[in-house]
């Protein structure tokens, strides 16, 4: 029954004249009161760090919030924030507005009718400061925002739903691989994270990368090295012999598997571009290379760990017992993440 229900629920909000939003925190605020006063009640409530409320706000056709002393549409609370210049009430709406899309930004004969799509990295920005209590329906309650069907998600086993719904997508940002969440422990999906909620990494509009059953296929920046050893408790190394002189320390920001007291790897992948500014990274081991036909090839490798990559300018000096590794390689290779 409740899987059914679930099922239904994004549909119920979709499918509804209006939605009203009932909460204690927004309740404790008179519909009188100053803008900046309803904006701050309603980003600071429950409603706003609940995980399934948020299908609720993006699908509502018409949203109504329920104050001490009457109700107010979403829209009117917004138009009214757009007639301010107080910076904080700009900050606050600007915040809010992408949640109301659907039922303030669209007019509202047309709401019904909008064929909607959200994109991953709108999806996990938004889930950055939710929560729920039973972490196994995260991809159940944004399911039907990403045009996936619930359906066939709920009927799996919860430790399968992330990565089907991954394939389902098919083509995502690749830098899903660098945010900063726990990993899921499966083969060929080790760089994909088990949750979007809490760590608060925003997504590129960059869907380059393409999640297919045998891994995640995607170019990256990365830096080759020989395959080196480190206990976990070693958070700190240095690459030596990087393009145009320059050097890097190599901070460990945490093994993402659990029970690990040792890691091997061979490479890091960069998140950006610019190899001169301090840089998100993971750590990989590269242990095959597919042939891609005509010439081409395709490195293959297992996500290990986070890291941080900090640019350093002269010589390295004073690392006391910390290691210093020589870099082999630094370029953009085509890669399948396992």
């Amino acid at each position: 029954m409740r899987r059914h229900a679930i099922g239904l629920m994004g549909q119920a909000f979709e499918c509804a004249h209006a939605v009203l939003v009932i909460d204690a925190g927004i309740r404790s605020c008179s519909i009188k009161a100053p803008v900046k006063e309803q904006l701050l009640c309603i980003m600071t409530s429950m409603w706003m760090h609940r995980m399934w409320t948020f299908q609720e706000a993006v699908l509502a056709p018409d949203l109504f919030f329920e104050f001490s002393d009457g109700l107010m549409p979403a829209r009117t609370l917004l138009a009214a924030a757009s007639d301010e210049t107080d910076t904080t009430i700009m900050a606050l709406k600007s915040q809010l507005a992408p949640l109301l899309f659907r039922s303030c930004m669209r007019p509202a004969k047309h709401a019904a009718r909008w064929e909607f799509g959200w994109s991953l990295g709108f999806v996990s920005q938004s889930l950055k400061r939710r929560t729920t209590s039973k972490l196994e329906d995260e991809t159940l309650a944004i399911a039907r925002l990403l045009d996936v069907d619930s359906y066939e998600l709920v009927n799996l086993p919860p430790q399968d739903r992330m990565s089907s719904l991954l394939l389902k997508l098919r083509n995502i940002p690749t830098d899903i691989v660098f945010t900063h969440a726990p990993r899921l422990d499966r083969p060929r999906f080790r760089w994909a994270p088990k949750t979007f909620m809490g760590h608060g990494t925003a997504l590129s509009l960059n869907y380059d990368a393409i999640c297919t059953p045998d891994g995640l296929l995607a170019e990256y920046i990365c830096v080759l090295f020989p395959a080196t050893r480190f206990p976990s408790s070693e958070m700190l190394w240095f690459l030596d012999g990087l393009p145009d002189g320059m050097r890097a320390g190599i901070r460990n920001s945490g093994v993402t598997q659990q029970g690990i007291t040792e890691v091997t790897c061979n490479a890091i992948l960069l998140k950006s571009t610019d190899q001169r500014l301090s840089n998100d990274g993971i750590a990989i081991l590269i242990d095959a290379v597919d042939n891609c036909g005509r010439g081409g090839c395709r490195m293959v490798g297992t996500h290990v760990m986070e890291v941080a990559f900090m640019p350093l300018l002269g010589k390295i000096s004073q690392v006391g017992n910390h290691r210093i590794i020589d870099a082999l390689l630094m370029a953009q290779l085509p890669f399948r993440l396992t």
